[in-house]
């Protein structure tokens, strides 16, 4: 592949990636809506950090490849969540300091918050 198809492919990954971030937070709205605002802002607080975000869009580019047309954004967002809380209890177990830029869970509020948040 010459430079110029590989600049038009990485466009696209990044127009996807793009496009699954937008389709994440749409979900992630949704998914936290019913909750108390505690609740939300600690379930919410290392996804609103960022990140790549990898794990949904390799599933949904797969169900795309294979021909899926079935709104899948509620697992997508379900395979994020498993990673991301996964994160809380990796942090208290690593007794780090910070994710991201930003005060890990059982720092900004404490060890509890992030095992039960997990």
């Amino acid at each position: 592949m010459g430079e110029i198809e590989t600049k038009a492919v990485l466009k696209q990954l990044v127009s996807f990636q793009s496009e699954i971030n937008v389709l994440l937070d749409q979900e992630m709205e949704r998914f936290l809506e019913p909750l108390t605002p505690a609740i939300r802002e600690i379930l919410n607080y290392y996804f609103s950090l960022g990140g790549k975000k990898m794990r949904p869009a390799l599933f949904l580019a797969t169900a795309k490849a294979f021909g899926s047309d079935e709104n899948l954004a509620p697992h997508a967002l379900v395979l994020e969540l498993i990673h991301t809380m996964s994160l809380y209890h990796d942090d208290v177990i690593d007794n780090a300091i910070e994710r991201r830029g930003a005060p890990t869970v059982h720092e900004k509020w404490n060890q509890a918050t992030a095992i039960v948040g997990g």
